[in-house]
């Protein structure tokens, strides 16, 4: 996917035809990933966390909050399918009220599950409905890290 994003492809995450015709092409022109590597894994536990590496390297350590009882943040490693710098994410809440609520720095990375910016009076445990929500500064800087295809993991 961060290959297909670089090369203006559709953003599938399949090594088609014209994936690998166009791989080959960028290799031939020594064009090499223009974004690196970025892995992240957000924690549950206490305190919640979320810590990114690019190209090998800690770039982030911060603590973040995930989903509640009920709303959980499905556990495993997915790669980032979408951004929004801004959005209203909209949704129903476990007592069935309905909310429509401005986010930024949103990466999806699971269905509707995103690294994003929300509000809150703390962070580091479960308070969101299945999003890993961090303070602003932190979702910033995470923003461009987090290219189309980076792959983000969710563990216990």
């Amino acid at each position: 996917m961060a290959f297909e994003s670089d090369h203006g492809l559709a953003l599938d995450g399949v090594a088609g035809p014209q994936v690998w015709t166009s791989v080959l092409h960028a290799l031939a022109a020594g064009q090499a990933n223009k974004n690196g590597y970025t892995y992240a894994i957000a924690r549950e536990g206490s305190p919640e966390t979320l810590t990114i590496w690019h190209d090998g390297q800690e770039v982030e350590h911060t603590l973040a909050n995930t989903g509640i009882p009920g709303r959980t943040t499905a556990l495993g490693t997915y790669p980032v399918y979408l951004k929004y710098q801004h959005q209203i994410m909209k949704g129903t809440n476990p007592d069935g009220k309905k909310y429509a609520d401005p986010v930024s720095w949103v990466s999806y990375f699971n269905g509707s599950d995103a690294v994003h910016y929300y509000p809150r009076a703390s962070y580091g445990f479960q308070q969101s409905l299945g999003c890993v929500e961090l303070p602003y500064a932190q979702a910033e800087q995470s923003y461009p890290l987090l290219t189309y295809g980076s792959l983000v993991t969710v563990a216990s």
